[in-house]
């Protein structure tokens, strides 16, 4: 299927109210945050919670791969990830995403001269010592803290908020 412009078309564009145009949008003028695990109901609950406070717009990666790839593509406030995912850990998803920042040109300069992106690791598991060693590498992003998801989505968002007012204790 190939896309066409709308002279092309045969069918005629139509004409919209011009109250259309003049509604106002609402706009999201808070942290972007992205949430990275593969247990859908979780990284769901935690995206309604956090957005629900509007201060926060929160995009979803269930697998590392997409992850990575968003990461990549667009400049996050915070990153919200899972240690145990599937195919990959949390921080070899972090590692790939800086290994995509770094050698690909269209990146841009979204990421250069800039502070890293704090990521908070949100576990069922415990981080290993020898993945903070690796996560301690990585030029793009900072690790923050860790919480065990059996603190509950309340207290995790509650640590979001202080994180992202720059409050050190989570």
């Amino acid at each position: 299927m190939s896309l066409t412009s709308p002279l092309e078309s045969a069918h005629p564009i139509p004409v919209l109210p011009k109250s259309i145009f003049s509604q106002k949008v609402p706009t999201h003028h808070g942290h972007n945050i992205l949430v990275i695990d593969d247990d859908p109901d979780f990284a769901a609950a935690l995206k309604n919670q956090l957005e629900t406070s509007g201060l926060f717009h929160v995009d979803l990666a269930l697998d590392p791969f997409e992850g990575a790839n968003l990461l990549a593509d667009r400049r996050y406030d915070m990153v919200v990830t899972d240690c145990v995912l599937q195919d990959w850990d949390g921080v070899t998803t972090l590692e790939n995403a800086d290994h995509l920042i770094d050698v690909d040109p269209t990146v841009g300069d979204q990421w250069m001269d800039m502070t890293p992106v704090r990521v908070l690791f949100c576990s069922g598991a415990p981080i290993r010592l020898v993945d903070l060693r690796r996560a301690n590498k990585l030029k793009h992003f900072a690790v923050v803290g860790f919480l065990p998801k059996v603190t509950g989505l309340a207290s995790i968002c509650r640590s979001v908020e202080k994180l992202m007012r720059g409050m050190t204790e989570v």
